[in-house]
């Protein structure tokens, strides 16, 4: 069980070579929490004491949540920072999607949740978040209507995530409407759950996403959609979002998974 207390042990410079920054997460103490350099939590001092308190409004819409992920308020002093705190089973998932995180950050095409800080548990690493309560997950819309406008909607913003991801040269892993969201105040598309997520250098998590996200409509939207309708929606509004971006082995591979709808 993670302890609504802890202390900070340190800053954790991201421009550091990775094992580097693994060492640096090894060698975090158990209760402890190692910062990021350059967030709003970088004023912390070593050894000062933060307080995590759950906020039960932080879980609307997303108590299906399978990670154990928890939402809440860090506080200490004169600072209260809305945060998400997820554990992994061990440091390189934590490291790998940390480091991907500040890899999206530095392209710029879509963003995800600010990276704060690495907590160390007894048996798990956790990794601290920057937490936006504006931001929802797409199966919220899909969960409550068939409404074909609110769907056209959810699977334009899957387009445009996949796409701005694959810019990136990130594959997501686990592509699924669940897995996408967007911000309810700009409407800008967000990246989260990357905890699956790798740098895709093959080109093949492409096809991949493509495939995942298809296969799964069905777990979040009844009737089945039409192929007619997931190309117009989905596809096509993909394919134009990374014209240019994309070799043509790499459109390739996406013209096949609409040849095989």
């Amino acid at each position: 069980m993670l302890s609504s207390e802890m202390r900070a042990c340190g800053i954790l410079h991201q421009d550091q070579p990775k094992r580097k920054l693994r060492t640096a997460i090894e060698n975090t103490p158990s209760g402890q929490l190692l910062i990021v350099n350059n967030t709003p939590l970088s004023s912390v001092t070593r050894g000062q004491r933060l307080t995590f308190t759950p906020v039960e409004d932080y879980y609307t819409g997303r108590q299906d949540a399978t990670s154990g992920i928890m939402f809440g308020n860090m506080s200490t002093n004169d600072i209260e920072i809305p945060v998400a705190i997820k554990p992994h089973d061990n440091i390189a998932y934590a490291l790998s999607e940390f480091c991907i995180t500040q890899h999206l950050i530095s392209e710029g095409h879509i963003k995800p949740y600010q990276p704060l800080g690495f907590l160390s548990g007894r048996d798990s690493i956790y990794t601290l978040s920057a937490f936006e309560d504006d931001v929802v997950s797409c199966d919220t819309i899909t969960d409550s209507t068939d409404n074909p406008k609110k769907i056209q909607k959810v699977l334009l913003m899957g387009a445009a995530t996949l796409a701005r991801l694959h810019k990136s040269g990130v594959a997501h892993g686990d592509a699924q409407i669940k897995n996408t969201a967007f911000s309810v105040k700009t409407g800008e598309e967000r990246a989260i759950d990357l905890t699956s997520s790798y740098f895709d250098k093959s080109g093949r998590g492409i096809a991949d996403d493509m495939h995942s996200y298809i296969d799964t409509l069905p777990d979040y939207i009844s009737p089945v959609l039409d192929n007619k309708y997931i190309e117009e929606y989905f596809i096509d509004p993909y394919l134009s979002l990374v014209a240019g971006a994309l070799s043509k082995k790499q459109q390739d591979s996406v013209h096949r998974v609409t040849n095989n709808l």
